[in-house]
């Protein structure tokens, strides 16, 4: 348990005003995620697995378009690109990148969007 997921926590339990808030979790639940369940919030596991999974960013959209979601907040890379995606099949959807606290030194790498020069 982390500072994201606690952050997540609390965007769930506080909304903003004039705001219904889910959460989406891509690999599990965790703690929070299951006090969550447990306290009658919105919750959904997409259960994404090892590797890329090319059907999740379908598997968004129709939850999106399903929940009548307009917003999609995506914290870290790995689900903003499967938002990114997910955008794709539900064109309306308006998708947010959030980055976290990183560890560092981050060592440079393309596949993260970082590289030597920056």
């Amino acid at each position: 348990m982390g500072g994201t997921e606690g952050l997540v926590d609390q965007m769930l339990r506080n909304p903003a005003e004039g705001y219904s808030v889910s959460a989406i979790c891509l690999d599990d639940l965790g703690t929070l995620g299951d006090r969550a369940v447990q306290d009658g919030y919105s919750v959904r596991l997409m259960r994404r697995g090892p590797g890329i999974n090319w059907s999740l960013p379908r598997a968004i959209a129709r939850h999106c378009r399903e929940k009548q979601i307009d917003i999609l907040q995506c914290h870290h890379y790995t689900p903003w690109f499967y938002g990114a995606m997910a955008k794709v099949f539900c064109p309306r959807l308006q998708v947010i990148y959030t980055e976290h606290g990183r560890l560092y030194p981050d060592l440079p790498s393309f596949r993260n969007g970082s590289s030597i020069w920056q």
